[in-house]
């Protein structure tokens, strides 16, 4: 285990990158199970012709189960973005300059690719 800048060790970093993985996929598969059992419960269609983030935002508290299990997927695709912008700012406390930048041009790249989804 080597000692990097601050007292904080490369197992610190890399525990605060499970952590992320960890609560990220627990949240997601906790939605989809909800709206799937949501869905058993109610008799609703759980597939539908797609889902839009912003409906899902705008009818939250009356989500249909596919909205729900829609939920849980935008909460799946969000969950490498979470740990990219929470790991940047332990990256730059220990002074690594490479994985800043190169986690910065990850963002710029997952920020990009959502543009041109919504395009």
């Amino acid at each position: 285990m080597e000692m990097i800048g601050n007292n904080r060790t490369d197992d610190d970093l890399s525990e605060s990158g499970r952590r992320v993985f960890g609560w990220g996929t627990l949240i997601s598969f906790t939605l989809m199970l909800i709206g799937l059992g949501y869905a058993v419960v109610t008799g609703s269609p759980v597939v539908t012709g797609g889902f839009s983030p912003s409906a899902i935002v705008r009818d939250f508290p009356s989500l249909n189960p596919a909205e729900v299990v829609g939920l849980g997927i935008i909460a799946m695709l969000l969950t490498p973005v979470a740990n990219v912008l929470i790991m940047v700012p332990l990256f730059a406390r220990v002074k690594d300059h490479l994985f800043v930048l190169v986690s910065l041009l990850v963002l710029a790249i997952m920020a990009f690719s959502a543009w041109l989804a919504v395009r």
